[in-house]
């Protein structure tokens, strides 16, 4: 059976090798030619392979050398056998070729590559795979070859290459075969080696194909990524953020997300960019030399004194920084408030200061303003001494010249003045009024007419009552109470001041009266008038016993 395989396969291959030597003309046609012989070949090793396959391995004969396999079966990785033993150890003879020299029985990885040195060197295969082109395996070809070498009676470890077949890149070929070849020896950023691969074929001693293909080899070497000018190595994770930086009150771990760099792409969402994420630190404020950190809040004052009858929270306001800048009006600029001040003459004077005032600004010519002095002091909020003294300056009039109440009046000059500084109550300021003329110095008119200003008594006119200036009027906040009840529980007296009353506005009412009791009253409402009643006379009793 085996024989009749072997006749069946070599027939064709014969038949093809005669027809190819009487018809091959051209290169194009021997090209061809030698391509089927090359799809016989390979038909013939798997023939060859199925047919002698076998679980036990016949026993290998030495040879002539003494290291010379008997092969009679295809062998490949994972077989076994002592077949394989004899390949080892003929392989062994040469170690650029079996290096390792491990003679075991066990056709494995070490085998293989020692089978792929033998082929490239005697120029039987050079690429491929066991499957494909046989590279790695033996085969019909590969154990001719040992064969030959075993009849001989040596292992040659060099072996030239022939004028017709090619090398190049550290790969030799035979001529019509092919070989793979490379653009680059380590794949560049985001490529690789297949990318910059191309199959080039042995023809009469020239690899076709563009020759920039010129490497043997090329290494996948994995990329590292670059973000954002970031360098990470192949494989390594790392924390980015899709912010440089967040608010204060705000959280960088709100923005991150991790990526990892895969052969020079990165894993993840392209927004995140950034390798570090900071709290932006807001600004403080400043007013008056104080600083405001971000977020606290401080009173501020238009002034820094404050008097008696005035708090210094009316001249304050709550302001608050955000980031720099200070909420409120930036008239309230004065960081501090001292109450207790006194106030005159438009200026203002702390609690425990002592200035000399005058009774005039301007006093009459070759007069002392020493004459119109008084010092007087700033007590919380109080000045001590004669409360005429209020003016902060004093000069004298020029030559010529009527000075009254710090009126200044030229020769010629005419000033109404007053007797007093209010008019008594059913008179007016005209009535206590006199003009007064200036002569080279005297004021002419009645002395007593010496006030510059007078403001009239005003009545307090209410629900058709007019009350005068400092007289008393009892008002109600209601015009009409029910039965049971008294008026005086809704009333209340108040004081005109000069046009103004006191108390509540609510009180505005100049009469009021009760109820009358009503008619087709129920038992609920007869029930409270009677107590109301009862309480009136247990009253009027309790008054009653008290006198007697």
């Amino acid at each position: 059976m085996k024989n009749m395989l072997r006749a069946m396969a070599i027939t064709p291959f014969l038949a093809l090798t005669v027809f190819s030597v009487a018809h091959a003309q051209s290169s194009t046609d021997l090209q061809a030619q030698l391509n089927a012989l090359l799809a016989q070949l390979s038909a013939l090793q798997s023939q060859l392979q199925t047919s002698s396959s076998s679980n036990t391995a016949p026993a290998a004969t030495p040879g002539a050398s003494g290291q010379c396999p008997t092969l009679s079966r295809a062998l490949r990785q994972g077989m076994s056998g002592s077949d394989v033993t004899g390949l080892q150890a003929f392989l062994a003879t040469d170690s650029s070729v079996y290096p390792e020299a491990t003679v075991s029985g066990y056709f494995g990885a070490l085998t293989q590559a020692a089978v792929q040195r033998f082929q490239a060197r005697h120029l039987l295969v050079s690429s491929g795979t066991p499957d494909t082109t046989g590279y790695g395996a033996v085969g019909p070809a590969t154990r001719a070859a040992i064969a030959g070498l075993c009849k001989s009676g040596s292992v040659p470890t060099t072996t030239s290459v022939p004028g017709g077949n090619c090398s190049q890149g550290g790969l030799t070929a035979v001529s019509g075969l092919t070989a793979d070849f490379y653009s680059v020896t380590a794949a560049p950023l985001g490529s690789s080696c297949a990318s910059n691969k191309t199959t080039r074929q042995c023809v009469n001693g020239n690899f076709s194909g563009n020759p920039a293909y010129q490497y043997g080899s090329c290494s996948d070497t994995a990329n590292q990524c670059i973000v954002n000018s970031v360098t990470i190595a192949n494989g390594v994770s790392q924390q980015f953020y899709s912010r440089s930086s967040v608010n204060t009150g705000d959280a960088c771990s709100s923005y991150t997300q991790t990526r990892t760099c895969t052969n020079g792409v990165m894993t993840g969402a392209s927004n995140f960019m950034y390798s570090s994420c900071i709290v932006d630190v807001p600004d403080s404020c400043s007013v008056g030399g104080i600083a405001v950190a971000h977020g606290s809040s401080r009173t501020f004052y238009t002034q820094d004194l404050a008097t008696s009858t005035v708090s210094c929270s009316a001249y304050g306001q709550s302001r608050t920084c955000n980031d720099g800048v200070l909420s409120g009006s930036g008239e309230y600029s004065k960081p501090s408030c001292t109450a207790g001040a006194c106030f005159t003459d438009g200026v203002t004077f702390q609690s425990g200061s002592t200035t000399t005032f005058y009774f005039a600004k301007n006093i009459p010519s070759g007069e002392q303003c020493s004459s119109y002095a008084q010092t007087r002091s700033c007590v919380s909020g109080t000045f001590t001494g004669n409360a005429a003294y209020k003016y902060t300056s004093c000069v004298p009039a020029a030559a010529g010249t009527c000075v009254t109440d710090s009126v200044v009046l030229t020769s010629g000059q005419a000033w109404l003045f007053y007797s007093t500084t209010t008019a008594a109550v059913g008179t007016t300021c005209g009535s206590v009024s006199q003009l007064r003329t200036c002569t080279n110095g005297t004021l002419g008119g009645t002395a007593s007419f010496n006030r510059t200003s007078c403001s009239d008594t005003k009545l307090c006119p209410l629900a058709g009552v007019n009350v005068p200036h400092g007289d008393s009027y009892t008002f109600y906040n209601a015009q009409t109470v029910d039965f049971g009840s008294t008026c005086s529980s809704e009333a209340q007296t108040r004081t005109c001041s000069n046009g103004k009353f006191s108390g509540s506005d609510s009180y505005q009412y100049a009469n009021c009266s009760v109820n009358p009791p009503l008619s087709g009253m129920g038992a609920a409402q007869l029930a409270a008038a009677l107590t109301a009643l009862q309480s009136i006379l247990q009253s009027l009793l309790d008054k009653l016993d008290s006198w007697f």
